[in-house]
């Protein structure tokens, strides 16, 4: 049995893939149509596994992504630019 969060849906097709006979069983613990209004970031290494595992899969979800080439972090006492997703080797420690 798996969740229904991203790992697990990607389990799932995963699973099914190597094994067309086997069954899998995917699991929701909240109740039907919850959401929590977060969503989830793809790293474009993610993204180039699920190209080579699933391209199918990616070609369903490209439609409804979103993609930002810088993004930052505010924390109390600084804030930490991201380039393409990546965490600045100069970065200063995080705490």
């Amino acid at each position: 049995m798996l969740g229904a969060g991203p790992a697990g849906l990607y389990a799932a097709i995963l699973l099914r893939k190597a094994f067309p006979d086997s069954s899998v069983v995917v699991h929701e613990r909240n109740p039907q149509r919850a959401t929590f209004g977060f969503g989830v970031v793809f790293s474009e290494q993610a993204l180039d596994f699920m190209r080579s595992d699933v391209p199918e899969l990616l070609d369903l979800m490209r439609p409804d992504m979103e993609q930002w080439s810088a993004l930052q972090l505010s924390l109390p006492t600084r804030v930490v630019k991201f380039d393409n997703g990546l965490l600045p080797f100069n970065a200063p420690p995080f705490g």
